[in-house]
């Protein structure tokens, strides 16, 4: 009866956690690349339509 018993329990999955940290650092590591880049760019210098000869 035991091992019948046994048989018919489901099997416990255990739940991984490496796909859920890899995926927290790339985007962490994707973030502080985009504050960098941010950061060191060149301010965008803009001159107003009014005074280019835009037409």
């Amino acid at each position: 009866m035991d091992r019948a018993r046994e048989r018919l329990t489901a099997p416990v999955r255990v739940e991984r956690a490496w796909p859920a940290v890899l995926a927290a650092a790339f985007f962490a590591v994707a973030a502080l690349g985009f504050a960098t880049a941010a950061i060191l760019a060149p301010p965008v210098k803009l001159s107003p339509a009014s005074k280019t000869s835009v037409r």
